[in-house]
């Protein structure tokens, strides 16, 4: 079996194509009581309600690395869009969001960030997308939190 390189996948609240690893990965909406390891939210959310887009994925034998990034938000057309993470792994809009948070336990690799519940003119749902970087080979960056610099 050929080793693998290097694959992005896309999680997001909509079913996936078939996945090319052993890797499953899961996309939720949690309170930020227990984040990462809450329940899934499975209500309506107030506009401004304090919530969590948490990323988790986990493999057989910890065998590959993740990297999650590239978060954004859009409606369901994809017409109105706006960028949560960048492709770094860092806040966009960091009065919205916080940063993006990584940590592994028990075999489990999660990224989660902290963000007040919003919402696009028109109907009330918000879809979220991450890009997700797998590989068995290379180490994923490190996430810094960087402070903006008012000159």
């Amino acid at each position: 079996r050929k080793p693998l390189e290097s694959v992005r996948i896309f999680a997001t609240q909509l079913p996936n194509q078939k996945s090319t690893t052993d890797m499953a990965i899961y996309l939720e909406i949690q309170d930020n009581d227990e984040v990462p390891f809450g329940n899934t939210i499975n209500r309506p959310i107030q506009i401004g309600e304090n919530i969590s887009l948490v990323i988790r994925g986990r493999s057989q034998g910890d065998t590959y690395n993740l990297f999650v990034h590239s978060c954004y938000a859009s409606d369901k057309q994809g017409l109105a869009k706006i960028m949560l993470i960048d492709r770094f792994g860092c806040a966009v809009q960091p009065k919205l969001t916080g940063q993006m948070i990584r940590m592994k336990k028990a075999g489990q690799t999660y990224y989660y960030f902290r963000f007040s519940a919003f919402k696009f003119p028109g109907p009330d749902d918000v879809y979220f997308t991450c890009a997700v970087d797998i590989s068995q080979n290379e180490s994923f960056p490190v996430l810094f939190l960087f402070q903006k610099m008012q000159g």
